[in-house]
Formats: structure tokens, sequence, C-alpha cells
């Protein structure tokens, strides 16, 4: 690499861009309903920065291992999409994972330039300054304290709008405070402080992601702490610094354990509980355990039945109702799960085995040589426990398609790649152009520009939707028409603006103009319950009987549970006169109301509104029943 020295300027301007980076967690907007939106566009337009100044520099040699695997990723996903024809439900994922990968080789870069301890060092600061400001914020939100005018969205004491979300970034961040205690001997005192606060946050978000990942990380820290007193034998230091540090954790757990006016979960010990026993039978019946295992069984499933490509990128959300027709009733018919909160199956159930295997690839070599570096060297064991501390997270939750953990998990495969090429374990190549480096400025820009298109689509969106609520969807199609659907083919719950549009049409009475965009919708979300019953009554009311009986059939069948298409099955039988068939149907909704009332409990996500809550709230169906209880003349 050419000698830094000669571009000195670029030195400090490195530092201001990665200190922003590392700052992005704590950018959101409750403007969009995609939380992550804003925070993906300014990481987008910072990596364009770092990449601009990093051209003055030129790449020092390289792993060619680690450069197959980062250009297959994206291939694999492309493919993917393509086999599946889900090409607009490629671009998001596609633009997130080459920026995520161009960020991680940049990192590597400039280990380069500035020497990686000290850009470990700095970035330390960076993180653990961005940490300490979300802890301190949210524990003033848990006491109901809110001097920061930061509004919470959907849950209590989180500044990242999500209990889950700061949790996993919170516990990753502890890593890279306790390096800085070890590195930083005159602030340690501070760093004691803040490292407690991290700690007790922890404790009062109550995310049991959380609690695996701090017992793992403490655990292999607890270990090679232990062996480097041992050998060096230091006996009385590792029982003293030992006791504090037990006195400390007990306390901080006793604060933590309380309860806190503004926390969304308040049963410390049960939350403890079910960390420590996932697989007990009490355990797995909590609606959030069931429906992770469900999605988890789904995506096996899907695997299964199509190996090599997948279901598509970014199609998963789509096929789920086809793997869980049983579960869907009238009370989740509108949730909207939008990942198996597992990134490893969402790549293997999305994108096939080969996409997986490169991905694994990369995280094993990355972990290979952090866990390498770390066995001599104190800073590498602490990047390790934070990339196990990922790794974790990924299994759990969907921490790929989370700005601030991503951040943090490609800093450290940015890092891997570094020790890679110092190791002389894998055949390095020096790359004699600026080749790569201008194009990677290229397509930053048209990630940067693509996120900005995107935000853009997400406004109008919402604007869209406001004037649905309110009733007016001449206004709302105007907004929706607005929308390129390459950018923005889904919302952030993975429906499609076209089944809006659609919707929109038919309460003007357009029923050709609806059936276009609800077909164009089911493209998207081929096996969506909403949009398929949507179909099948545009159907109807262009005069399609025959056509509308034979779809609201093949839901009722896929989705036996979904008693709104049976509703209207039986509307359309008694329009159409066959009054035979709209007799049978009413016995057996009946007969499926009496069993679903004695066995519901365990079958559904959701049992608040059970068989009997929807037929009372149905006049349609109460009118029907009382019509059909009596003879027909003409029957």
């Amino acid at each position: 690499m050419e000698n830094a020295r000669n571009y000195s300027w670029a030195r400090p301007l490195i530092l201001v861009l990665l200190a922003g980076i590392f700052a992005v967690p704590l950018i959101f907007s409750n403007a969009y309903l995609d939380t992550s939106a804003l925070p993906r566009f300014c990481f987008s337009l910072l990596t364009l920065g770092l990449a601009m100044v990093l051209v003055v520099y030129r790449f020092p040699r390289l792993p060619v291992v680690m450069i197959l695997l980062s250009a297959l990723l994206p291939v694999v996903l492309v493919f993917s999409a393509l086999v599946n024809h889900h090409l607009p439900l490629l671009w998001k994922d596609l633009f997130a994972t080459v920026h995520h990968l161009v960020f991680a080789w940049l990192i590597c870069q400039v280990c380069y330039v500035l020497t990686a301890e000290k850009l470990i060092g700095k970035i330390c600061i960076f993180i653990t300054a961005t940490g300490a400001l979300i802890t301190i914020i949210g524990l003033l939100q848990a006491l109901n304290i809110h001097w920061f005018d930061i509004p919470v969205v959907t849950a209590s004491s989180s500044t990242l709008t999500s209990r889950p979300f700061t949790t996993e970034y919170i516990v990753n961040v502890i890593p890279f405070t306790a390096l800085l205690w070890y590195k930083a001997r005159r602030a340690r005192i501070l760093l004691t402080f803040i490292l407690a606060l991290l700690v007790l946050y922890l404790i009062v978000l109550r995310g049991r992601t959380g609690y695996v990942v701090l017992i793992v990380g403490w655990a292999v820290f607890l270990g090679m702490w232990i062996r480097y007193y041992y050998e060096r034998s230091k006996m009385k230091s590792l029982l003293g610094y030992g006791s504090l540090i037990t006195v400390g954790l007990v306390v901080i757990i006793w604060i933590g354990a309380m309860n806190w006016p503004n926390v969304s979960r308040q049963h410390f010990t049960y939350t403890v509980y079910s960390t420590l026993t996932p697989l007990l039978p009490e355990v797995t019946k909590e609606s959030g355990v069931a429906r992770r295992l469900e999605f988890w069984k789904s995506s096996f499933e899907m695997f299964r039945h199509h190996p090599v490509a997948g279901v598509g990128t970014g199609a998963w959300s789509g096929y789920l109702p086809a793997y869980l027709g049983e579960k869907f009733n009238d009370a989740n018919i509108y949730d909207s799960p939008v990942n198996p909160h597992n990134d490893y199956l969402e790549y293997l159930s999305e994108s096939g085995i080969i996409a997986f295997s490169v991905f694994i690839g990369l995280i094993g070599l990355t972990l290979f040589f952090l866990w390498y570096a770390g066995r001599k060297n104190l800073v590498y064991l602490c990047l390790l426990i934070a990339f196990i501390g990922l790794l974790i997270a990924s299994f759990f939750s969907f921490t790929k398609d989370r700005t601030a953990p991503v951040i943090l998990f490609y800093l450290l495969v940015g890092i891997g790649i570094y020790l890679a090429s110092e190791s002389g374990q894998l055949k390095t190549i020096t790359l004699r152009t600026r080749l790569f480096q201008y194009l990677a400025v290229i397509f930053l820009l048209l990630n940067a520009g693509y996120n900005y298109w995107r935000l853009h689509s997400e406004t109008r969106y919402v604007k869209a939707m406001h004037e649905k609520f309110n009733g007016n969807y001449e206004e709302m199609n105007q907004y929706l028409a607005t929308i390129n659907g390459h950018i923005y083919p889904v919302d952030p719950n993975e429906m499609p603006p076209d089944y809006y549009a659609g919707v929109g049409h038919f309460d003007q009475g357009d029923f050709g103009k609806a059936s276009v965009y609800f077909s164009r919708a089911l493209e998207l979300n081929p096996y969506s319950p909403t949009i398929r019953l949507n179909i099948a009554v545009t159907h109807y009311a262009l005069g399609h009987t025959n056509s509308a009986i034979d779809q609201l059939q093949e839901i009722i069948d896929q989705f036996p549970h979904y008693m709104e298409a049976r509703v209207n099955l039986l509307s359309v039988y008694a329009n159409a006169g066959k009054h035979q068939q709209a007799r049978a149907l009413i016995r057996d909704m009946e007969r499926m109301g009496e069993a679903y009332e004695q066995h519901a409990e365990g079958k559904h996500w959701s049992n608040n509104r059970s068989f009997q809550s929807f037929i009372s709230g149905s006049q349609l169906f109460r009118d029907l029943k009382k019509y059909y209880d009596q003879p027909i003349s003409n029957e």
C-alpha cells in the first residue's frame, strides 16, 4: 500500500466518517414504517464517503478465498430470484448485501491505512459512546423520565424503537467497551461505570437473546481470563478481580430485576427461566416461542421443496402461508411474519443451499481468524466474543435486516479479512489497479440513490395509508401510483402496495382494474389469504361466479380456520341459488365451531377471536343462517 503519509489529510477524514457510521444506531424516525429505512440510508451515504476517501490508497494483498465468497454471494441471490421469477423482491436484499460486503472490505483497507490496533481502539471509542447514549436514554425512559424527546413506537424503554432491536445491539457493545477498558487505563473508572450501565440496561430490557449472548460471551471470556492469570501464577489477582466483578454483577442484576415503571416485560425471573429451559412444554407453548418454532419448521420445509435456489430471495413471507395454513384464523390472518427469525434459515429457505454455504463459509473464515489471533492477543479475543454474540443473535432473530447490529457484524468480517491477509495461511493476491475501488464507489452511489428512493417511496406510501384510513381511496391511489414497484415492491409487512391499489379501485367500483392490481400483488405474495380472498370477491363482482366459488373453496381448503372466506362463499352460494351447498356449509361451520371452542388451545398463534366471537360479529352470517333455518319454497 502507498505510504499513508502522502495522504495525511485523509486519515482524520476517515475517522470522522467512521465515527458517523458507528453513530448511525442513534438515527431513527417514526415517520417511516420501516424503522431501519433512515439509518440504512445514512449508513449508505457514510460508506460512500469512506470509499471515496480510500480511493487514494491502493488495496494491499487480499485473500483469494474471501474475495471469491464475497463475489459469489450476490450472484447466488440473483440466481435465486431469477429462477423463482421474483426479481422485484431481489433488489432490497441485493443492494444491502453488496453494500455490507463492500463495507467489510473497506474496513480491511482501513486496517492497513491506520494500522489495525489503532483503528480498533478508535472504533471501540465510537461504539462505546453510541452504546452509552442509547443506554442512558433508555434507562431514563424505563423510569418514565423523558428528558430527551425521543418517542417510543413498539415497546417500552427502548431507544431503537423495539426492545429486541436494542437488546441485540447493547449486548454486542459490551465486548467493545470491555476492550476499551483494557486499553484505556486512565479512563477505567468511567468505563467501569459505563459497563455497569450497559449490563443493567440489558437486564432491564428482558431480552432472552441478549441473556444467551451475555452468558456465552461471559463463559468464553472467563475461561480465557482464568487461563491468562493461571499461566502467570497470579491467582491472588484473579480471586481479587473475580470477587469484585461477582459482587458488582449481583448488585446490577438485583437492581435490574426490579419492576421498572416503563418496561414492556416485567417478569425477570420467568425471562431467565425460559432462557435457560427453552424446550420445556410451558415455554414452547408461549405464543412467541411457538411461532418461532413454526417458522423454523416451515423454513426447513421450504428448503426441502426448493433445495438449490430456495423459494426466491426476499420471498419467504409470501410462501409461509402455504406451509402454515392450519395456523391461520381470523384473529391473525392479517399478521405478516416477514422472516423466520433466523438469518441462517432465511438464507437456506429463500436462496438455497449454495447461498447458505457461501454465507457460512464467510462466517467460518472470520470466526477462525479472530480465534487464531485471539489466542495470543486479548484485543482479538474481545472481538471474537462480539462476533460470537452476533452469530447467536442471528440464530434467534433477523440481525442482517437491522442496521445497528449489521454494522458491527460486517466490521468484524472486515477485520477477519485483514487477519486472513496477514496470517499467511491463505493464498493472497495484490490488486495493481484501482478499478475495483472505482466500481465500489459507483455501486455505492447507486446504493445511496436506491435507498433515497425507497425513503421517498415509503413517504408516499405512508401518505397513501393515511388517505385509506380516512376513506379517501381516490387520493390513496394517486399516491400509490407514484411508487415504483421495483424500488418499493412490498411494505415492511411484506404486503404489496398493489394490493391496496386494488382495494381502492374495488371501492370505486372499477372491478376490472382492481382485478389487475390484485393479480400483480399475488405475484409478489403468492399464498396470501387476504389477497386471494379479494381476488375471489372481485371475480364474483365481475360476474365470474364459478371462478369465485372455485377460488374461495381453494382458500378454505388451505386455510380451514379462515371463517371470513367461508362466510363469503356462503354469500355467493345464496346469491347463486345454490341452497343445498349453502346449507351444507352452514352445518359444517357450526360443527367446526363446536370443535374449535373445545380444542382451540395450542392450535393457533392467537385465540383472541374465536369462532363464536367471529360469528357473533358477522351480521351477514346471522342473516343467512336465519334465512336457511326456514324452508325455501323454490329450493
